[in-house]
């Protein structure tokens, strides 16, 4: 049991500290995520969303 929870609580410690980079998605592919909103589910305010925070990013 002791074991268990060294376990558990190293991998929410692992999670914590490395958090956005696990989370975090490079230009390209937010890029490639707003192309496909606009040109294939027609999302186009959602696409706007996506291509401002590349722009952002850059």
């Amino acid at each position: 049991m002791k074991n268990r929870y060294t376990i558990i609580l190293s991998l929410l410690i692992a999670f914590i500290l490395a958090g956005p980079q696990i989370f975090a998605q490079s230009s390209e592919e937010l890029y490639q995520k707003g192309v496909q909103l606009e040109e294939i589910k027609g999302e186009i305010e959602q696409a706007i969303d996506v291509f401002s925070t590349v722009l952002k990013e850059t």
